[in-house]
């Protein structure tokens, strides 16, 4: 029997054997290993989990602004879990800003010097 990783079997392959994708243009290439190290150069990726979570956390409460309310339960996270200085203050920033972040990473080149 083969042993299969966690979608292995749903994937229909094994583990090490290469899954049949796309041929990804060199311009995709320079931007996943941009992205990627730019991840890897995280010295607290856990902040950056937590704001994934967390973000649209307010859209329960039918708030006007979830990202408000988000933010709230953020805070209310950050208090309970004992997550002070620089962490709290960067996980309530994305948290509060993730709008903005989306609006302008759909909606702005970065390439553009306006």
């Amino acid at each position: 029997m083969t042993p299969t990783g966690a979608l292995g079997s749903a994937a229909g392959t094994a583990i090490g054997e290469p899954l049949n994708r796309p041929v990804i243009s060199t311009t995709d290439d320079r931007k996943k290993a941009f992205y990627q190290h730019l991840f890897h150069e995280m010295q607290e990726p856990w902040i950056l989990y937590l704001a994934l979570l967390l973000h649209d956390a307010g859209r329960a409460a039918n708030a006007k602004t979830h990202a408000d309310e988000s933010t709230l339960l953020a805070d209310a996270l950050c208090r309970r879990h004992q997550i002070k200085g620089e962490a709290r203050k960067l996980l309530l920033f994305l948290v509060d800003n993730h709008l903005l972040l989306y609006r302008t990473a759909t909606t702005k080149s970065l390439e553009d010097p306006r």
